[in-house]
């Protein structure tokens, strides 16, 4: 095989892994809900592989379901491979009330590989947790 067609071969073969290296369909989509008293939360997200440092789309949506005169609020929870490698992420909060919907569309880098990933859902009145739910996405 002659110089020139070995130079092809090798340049068509990385194309190859280059186009097979970026493709959506090699990552897996994954979902979490969880309901408590008052409050309803969910979690879509895709574009992450186990191991991972990176959780490139997140979508959060969480809904007020009393009508307490308490708020809502949905959180990200992430884990490394150490078992005290937890990471949890700030509250996104919903006050607009009884059947109302918060929504946020986010991305989590931890600087540390992931083994996976969660969401808590919870009531609060003013700064204080009242009740929560927790569901691992899968």
């Amino acid at each position: 095989m002659n110089k020139r067609m070995k130079a092809g071969l090798l340049a068509a073969g990385a194309g190859v892994f280059m186009v097979m290296g970026i493709s959506p369909a090699s990552a897996a989509t994954y979902t979490a809900a969880c309901h408590a008293t008052g409050v309803n939360g969910s979690l879509y997200s895709t574009g992450w592989d186990y191991g991972e440092e990176k959780i490139p789309y997140i979508s959060l949506v969480v809904s007020d379901s009393a009508a307490d005169g308490h708020h809502v609020a949905i959180r990200l929870v992430t884990y490394g491979f150490a078992p005290d490698d937890v990471v949890y992420w700030p509250w996104h909060h919903y006050y607009g009330g009884n059947g109302g919907t918060g929504s946020w569309e986010t991305s989590a880098t931890t600087g540390r590989d992931l083994v996976g990933f969660a969401i808590q859902a919870a009531t609060f009145e003013g700064s204080t947790r009242l009740n929560y739910c927790e569901d691992s996405a899968s």
